[in-house]
């Protein structure tokens, strides 16, 4: 109640400081203007008096903050020199007082003690300071009035007996321990930390510090304050639990789990007959999850997962959520490799399970990573990269499977580091160039297209391929930089040839899975175009079937709404997948692009061809346009003639070639083949 009266008294001081400055403000400006207005004409002179006056409101209102708050300054001074007084003067007589030889004397310092700390308990002005007073001769323990009416106590029986009752079970003998130490002179000074219980039931956590008095180095009393720390300590909890434990699933995170490992790991040098394995789990299609249900739904999947990882791996096994959809399990205890491979594989199988949510069943999956002490790493530091190595290498394989960890694996993720650091470098220093191979109307033989292909050649690395770039782009982020890249420049190439007149002459460009399904396509595609000129017709997207197959609703919207501005969409390599014909039905496209490896493979009349003629045939029927990538041969041409398909592309016309060769070789030919 003090110290709700205290606040509130701090409170309208401080609004009546507010209030009397804006009154005498208003006060102080109704009057100058009242007077400028009344006696002065000149408008000048009375514009600069109104400058005037505001510049001496503002040095006197000044001078009137800094005198008040410098006599502000003082009052708190003269506070804390009284309480340092009673401090100084408590010391003095513990001091003093086993230099006494009566015990009367000594008990008249007491006394004077507990006044001087009941007054200091008063200086300090917070009601979260408590007196206690324990007799060590006669074991009565009193605590004062305030302590009494903080805790909701009327009465307690003033005994030793009655503080253990109150202190919580499972901090006491602590608590005695510290008393202890400081009372046999094992500690200098008092500081003990412990739960106490009020009369509704609910324990506070206390902060006791206390000084005790001597009499032949024997104490005789002790004396001292409680403090509330109860806020402070739930704070300090929750900065720990933020700290080492994830919000979502309550797991230990990487933090925690480095710390307690590495103890285990020092452990197991003084037995090395124990293995211990580190594996990593990485959720496959989580995202999808988050997509499909919402957030929500993805939290209640990894709260599952957590809960089946700790209810089959308990202590003294280790399991972490280091990331969103990322978990650590460390396996303990394990004598041999066969040992560490049955409980990974049961960790395997444990989430290779049917989880519904809103009466949707998922089937999930993971990508899991292994590595074990010693032969992997024999920190946890080292153990964790090893890991994830591994795990990366099993989502390269598509996922939904257990690598261990060798040096094979990690040579060859170094080496896609080295790459995605090298190919972010290429792209800020535009050391990427683009290459444009001719695709050719076997009606007209006229060239009616150029498809766009990356090509990087290293100082040092020499040539790197797109096979290798593209996939590590995708994974590591850079996709988007390198869609961008594509777009700036093809675009700036499709610009210069319509200024030569060579409008009709499309661009093809090839986009990746991960640029299909982003929702911004259409919009930075319309940017690109702005920006140089271009109609929408004369650019077209080439996408594979692995790109729609990741989902295929959301890549038929995308494609529509590229479709909708009137850019055309060619399906890249078709005949390479078991599901061409089932998806060639439900995509919006407008061209049919065969697999090279195909038409490279067909010879007059047999099964290839055959098989050629039955996708050309039904592309027709679908209305769509053919186009045989790869051909290298007379004979294969032929076959292309004979089948009716419209658009060939491959070595037997052209390479590959940089813009200015296509310039010399095919533009400036009136885009002629002779």
């Amino acid at each position: 109640m003090k110290d709700k009266n205290r606040q509130l008294k701090l409170q309208l001081e401080v609004l009546a400081t507010v209030l009397l400055y804006a009154f005498c403000g208003f006060i102080w400006f109704f009057v100058a203007g009242f007077i400028i207005k009344t006696y002065i004409n000149d408008p000048n002179i009375a514009q600069q008096i109104r400058l005037h006056s505001v510049i001496v409101f503002i040095l006197l209102s000044a001078l009137l903050l800094y005198l008040y708050m410098l006599s502000k300054l003082k009052s708190y001074n003269n506070t804390i020199k009284k309480v340092t007084e009673v401090y100084n003067k408590l010391n003095y007589l513990h001091q003093n007082s086993i230099l006494l030889a009566s015990e009367k004397d000594s008990n008249v310092f007491a006394e004077i003690e507990y006044a001087l700390l009941d007054e200091l308990g008063l200086k300090l002005t917070s009601p979260n300071d408590l007196i206690w007073d324990w007799d060590l001769k006669t074991n009565v323990y009193e605590f004062s009035s305030n302590w009494k009416k903080t805790f909701g106590y009327d009465n307690l029986e003033n005994s030793i007996e009655t503080w253990k009752s109150l202190v919580h079970p499972d901090d006491l003998q602590k608590a005695l321990t510290n008393i202890n130490n400081y009372l046999s002179q094992k500690t200098s000074v008092y500081h003990n930390t412990f739960r106490l219980r009020a009369k509704d039931g609910t324990y506070h956590w206390i902060l006791s510090r206390g000084k005790a008095i001597w009499e032949n180095e024997v104490p005789v009393r002790f004396t001292g304050t409680h403090i509330d720390v109860t806020e402070k300590h739930e704070l300090e909890k929750r900065l720990y639990n933020l700290a080492y434990y994830d919000s979502v699933t309550n797991l230990p995170n990487r933090a925690y789990m480095e710390i307690e490992v590495n103890k285990h790991l020092q452990n197991l040098k003084q037995n090395n007959n124990t293995l211990f394995a580190l594996v990593y789990i990485d959720v496959d299609n989580f995202r999808h999850i988050n997509e499909t249900l919402g957030h929500h739904a993805g939290d209640q999947l990894l709260k599952y997962i957590a809960e089946k990882l700790v209810e089959h791996f308990p202590a003294p096994n280790f399991v972490a959520n280091i990331a969103t959809d990322e978990f650590l399990v460390g396996i303990t205890g394990g004598k041999n490799f066969y040992d560490v491979d049955k409980k990974v594989n049961e960790l395997y199988e444990l989430l290779r399970k049917v989880w519904t949510c809103e009466s949707i069943d998922f089937y999930i999956t993971t990508s899991i990573g292994v590595a074990i002490y010693p032969d992997h790493g024999l920190t946890f530091q080292a153990l964790l990269v090893n890991a994830d190595f591994a795990k990366n290498y099993s989502k390269e394989k598509g996922g939904d499977s257990v690598s261990y960890f060798n040096l094979s694996i990690r040579v060859r993720m170094l080496k896609q580091i080295e790459i995605s650091n090298l190919l972010r470098s290429a792209i800020a220093n535009k050391d990427l160039v683009l290459y444009y191979q001719p695709q050719i109307d076997i009606k007209s033989n006229k060239i009616v297209a150029f498809e766009t292909l990356l090509r990087w050649k290293h100082k040092t690395k020499g040539y790197i391929p797109p096979s290798e770039f593209i996939p590590i782009a995708e994974k590591n982020g850079l996709i988007d930089l390198l869609t961008d890249y594509v777009f700036e420049y093809a675009f700036q190439q499709k610009q210069e040839w319509n200024k030569k007149g060579y409008k009709n002459i499309r661009l093809t460009i090839n986009i990746s899975p991960m640029t299909l399904m982003q929702d911004g396509l259409t919009i930075k595609l319309k940017k690109f175009l702005h920006k140089y000129d271009l109609e929408p017709h004369e650019i077209e997207l080439e996408i594979t079937e692995s790109a729609v197959m990741l989902d295929l609703d959301r890549a038929v919207h995308n494609l529509n709404q590229l479709r909708s501005i009137g850019v055309r969409i060619a399906l890249d390599d078709f005949g390479s997948g078991y599901s061409s014909l089932t998806y060639l039905q439900k995509l919006p496209i407008d061209i049919l692009k065969l697999d090279q490896k195909l038409v490279q493979t067909i010879i007059e009349e047999d099964d290839e061809a055959y098989i050629v003629k039955m996708i050309i045939d039904m592309a027709h029927f679908l209305g769509l346009k053919v186009v045989a990538e790869g051909v290298e041969t007379k004979e294969q041409l032929q076959v292309m003639i004979r089948h009716k398909c419209n658009f060939i592309q491959g070595f037997y016309f052209s390479k590959p070639l940089p813009s200015s060769k296509i310039d010399e070789k095919y533009i400036y030919a009136l885009t002629k083949i002779s």
